[in-house]
């Protein structure tokens, strides 16, 4: 992944083991202790998979697609998304018997694809195409589920639509976007002759 302050890294919320070994748990979780939740990144996740026991999303509707991402994620890494019957299956056995993914493993995926919230040109499970075909933006807070957007009166949380989100936020709201759907209108997107309506302009920096 690139190095960037500007970038919007994925992060995700997550408890680790009360029983995790401390040596093995520094060795992919550098300063975590056992039985301790905090944020980590995608890298982090996978390589830490075997010492977690929770996903502790901001939002609980995000569980679900948080735990179909890390599966995804998971089985390419494993050797688990190609190969004959026999290949999988001897795939499988191995990353069973190892228990963990291989750090390396993880560390070379996420080296070679780009898993930046706000990428000029690849931006994570978005359509970079969105911002230039689409009649306006949709403000940050289309993201936040709970704080009020356009119309909307703010009952409980004031922060101005426009502020952009933090990563762990971000992320949680784009996999409720993509796995349930949006809940109100957006821009007018118009492609060749085609006009519909969507919720362009994700995340705004």
């Amino acid at each position: 992944m690139p190095e960037s302050e500007d970038a919007l890294f994925p992060k995700v919320r997550v408890r680790v083991r009360q029983d995790a070994d401390p040596v093995d748990l520094e060795d992919v979780l550098a300063g975590a202790a056992p039985g301790e939740c905090r944020a980590v990144t995608l890298p982090e996740l996978l390589a830490a998979l075997h010492l977690l026991d929770a996903y502790i999303p901001v939002n609980s509707g995000a569980e679900a697609m948080i735990r179909r991402l890390v599966a995804a994620l998971a089985a390419r890494i494993g050797g688990l998304d190609h190969g004959a019957d026999e290949e999988w299956e001897d795939a499988l056995d191995e990353l069973l018997k190892a228990g963990r993914l291989n750090k390396a493993a993880v560390d070379a995926y996420f080296t070679t694809q780009v898993f930046d919230l706000a990428h000029p040109t690849r931006p994570l499970l978005q359509h970079p195409d969105l911002a230039a075909e689409c009649s306006k933006s949709a403000s940050p807070a289309k993201l936040h589920f709970d704080r009020s957007s356009g119309n909307n009166a703010a009952w409980w949380d004031h922060t101005p639509e426009t502020q952009p989100l933090d990563p762990l936020t971000a992320l949680e709201g784009i996999l409720l976007w993509r796995g349930y759907g949006p809940c109100g209108l957006g821009g007018q997107r118009t492609h060749r002759v085609h006009r519909t309506t969507v919720l362009g302009g994700l995340i705004n920096q």
